[in-house]
């Protein structure tokens, strides 16, 4: 399926002066992002929100919650296809202590396509990108696309006893494929993005793959 390329994203409360009107405290937790992702698409008009896992804990139960609390905003506006919802992992080359965050948060991408499916009625992909931060090499983007392929969604495959596999008792796995997008941030790679891209590209053929 053909997706339009979101033109707007929004971040998690980067930092600011005052506390935010919608926030009670000092401190936003888990919930308060909850309402502040709902308010980047219902006020701010964001086709996009970024949920950001690298270096803080955050709700890996977002697209449950979101549906939960405004039934009536997503009914019009499904999550992968009108709005968009995509998650920044750690870098394991880089947040060793926090690498395997990055496999928790993979690993609740087929938990959102079962609980979205359900709201909508039909086969729904409410997140297939993901961002990785602090890309410098294209393996990296090729070692997480098929980290997912080959560990998280391939599970269903698994054989648990002698006439039994992962997906006759927990269901399939989906979206097959995910999409990873670069997040290029020193100089020696934004001057060399080409090397870090194309490769990928090459590899993965990521258009191809999108939402599979």
């Amino acid at each position: 399926m053909e997706r339009s390329v979101p033109r707007t994203m929004s971040t998690q409360h980067p930092d600011n002066v005052n506390v935010p009107a919608w926030s009670n405290g000092d401190v936003i937790d888990g919930n308060t992002e909850i309402l502040e992702a709902y308010l980047a698409y219902a006020t701010l008009d964001c086709q996009e929100v970024m949920w950001d896992a690298e270096g803080k804990d955050v709700d890996t139960r977002v697209v449950r919650k979101l549906l939960q609390k405004y039934p009536e905003y997503f009914k019009n506006r499904v999550i992968g296809e009108d709005v968009f919802l995509t998650y920044r992992i750690p870098n394991p080359r880089i947040e060793v202590v926090e690498r395997k965050v990055a496999v928790e948060t993979l690993q609740n991408i087929p938990v959102a396509h079962d609980v979205a499916s359900v709201f909508y009625k039909t086969d729904t992909a409410p997140v297939f990108e993901v961002v990785l931060p602090f890309t410098t090499d294209s393996k990296e983007l090729i070692w997480l696309f098929n980290y997912y392929k080959k560990t998280i969604a391939a599970d269903e495959e698994a054989m648990l006893d002698e006439s039994t596999c992962v997906e006759d008792w927990l269901g399939s796995f989906k979206p097959k494929l995910i999409n990873v997008i670069p997040l290029v941030e020193d100089f020696n790679s934004i001057i060399s993005v080409d090397k870090i891209i194309t490769p990928y590209i090459d590899t993965v053929n990521p258009k191809a793959c999108a939402c599979s």
